[in-house]
């Protein structure tokens, strides 16, 4: 392994991080160099030519090609057995969450999602003489996290197996929940878990599109936070997984994919528009649809990876019709309602005046309440909460 490669690997991807989120503690950059993301898993998933391919990663150290490909500032896909996929985060979205998290010397906290282990272990160094309490649903992941805890000695982290929607009750309250998995859910037992005035961060899928919130529990059973950026993570698994309600998987809409590559056609003035749109404009844009349009979906053509995902309006009654945005274009197929909706939308984010993810507020409640809406609200009902956005 050429260490020497490592090392400059490493202060890049330091610099790439302070870059994209802006400067971090000290502290959090000695978490970094503590601890190495390939040390954590024992193979590396790359898409080369649209195929997954499946590298053990002393293929990857033994290869500067193979290496600089694999340990940059992005995720690392790895495999969990011959079907499921996982991943590492990038370190920029890994920090910026924990950033947001602002974890302290002697808390405790709560981590829904540990995979491996790696953001255990950077918990583990920043808070010191507090607790994590992590949960993980998967089998062999928690095998592999077990491992690492023992590999690493993380005295301070405590791992159970288990569904991690339903929190850990045995060692609440937490000051702090931290979710490494995407969530189409703040749960109740969460809330109920979490102490007045602690923090929850954690990657929230609203029809598929994923954004980063920050909340803070202001009373006994509601939360108030921010949006932040979009994101994309894996599924959180169990009985508040995402999957069967809000994201679209080549596995189960072979359909879909087929209509897509072979007979959706090209909307060139939309297209067109979205050319001279920034990525902050588009993110904000399908952030904007999501909330706004029950008929909006998000597509993965190869699951796992963030390549060519399409993100736009699905109509299916009257006849199907899709309106798909992938890479800035537009495509269209179907039913002609739906390109009508992506229109329409579109031109009402315009008018008004684009308005940022960041721009808006959330407040989370119990679903089982009431709640009556002002005009400036959005509404979205999930499983065991009402989220409130507003900007």
């Amino acid at each position: 392994m050429d260490r020497e490669l490592l090392k400059d690997l490493d202060k890049n991807i330091v610099r790439k991080i302070e870059e994209k989120i802006g400067k971090i503690d000290e502290k959090f950059i000695e978490s970094y160099y503590k601890f190495n993301r390939l040390d954590f898993i024992e193979n590396v998933c790359l898409c080369l030519n649209d195929k997954r391919v499946k590298k053990n990663i002393n293929e990857i150290l033994s290869d500067q090609i193979l290496l600089r490909t694999t340990y940059n500032e992005n995720s690392i896909n790895f495999y969990v057995d011959d079907q499921i996929i996982s991943s590492i985060s990038s370190p920029a979205i890994i920090f910026y969450m924990l950033k947001l998290l602002d974890p302290k010397e002697g808390n405790k906290i709560l981590e829904i999602g540990s995979g491996v282990g790696y953001t255990s272990a950077l918990l583990s160094y920043l808070i010191k003489n507090g607790h994590i309490f992590t949960i993980e649903i998967n089998d062999t992941l928690f095998e592999k996290l077990k491992e690492n805890i023992k590999r690493f000695n993380l005295q301070n982290v405590y791992a159970e197996k288990g569904d991690g929607g339903y929190g850990m009750v045995d060692f609440a309250p937490y000051d702090r929940i931290l979710v490494s998995c995407t969530v189409a859910d703040i749960t109740s037992f969460w809330v109920e878990q979490l102490k007045e005035g602690g923090k929850i961060v954690a990657p929230l899928s609203t029809r598929g599109y994923q954004v980063i919130v920050e909340l803070e529990k202001v009373k006994d059973d509601k939360l108030e936070g921010k949006i932040h950026k979009h994101v994309h993570f894996f599924p959180l698994k169990g009985n508040f997984s995402i999957v069967s309600h809000y994201s679209y998987y080549e596995k189960s809409l072979k359909s879909l994919k087929k209509i897509i590559e072979e007979n959706a056609e090209l909307n060139t003035q939309l297209s067109n528009m979205f050319e001279k749109f920034s990525k902050e404009e588009i993110d904000d844009f399908l952030f904007y649809l999501s909330i706004n349009d029950q008929n909006f979906i998000t597509y993965y053509p190869l699951e796992g990876f963030q390549k060519n995902v399409c993100y736009g309006i699905f109509v299916r009654t009257r006849g199907s019709g899709i309106a798909l945005m992938q890479n800035k274009k537009v495509y269209f197929w179907g039913n002609e309602e739906a390109i009508k909706i992506f229109n329409r939308r579109l031109d009402d984010f315009i008018k008004e005046g684009k308005p940022k993810m960041s721009d808006y507020t959330l407040k989370v409640f119990p679903g089982n309440k009431e709640y009556l809406k002002t005009d400036n609200e959005i509404l979205i009902y999930r499983k065991s909460s009402i989220t409130v956005f507003s900007k």
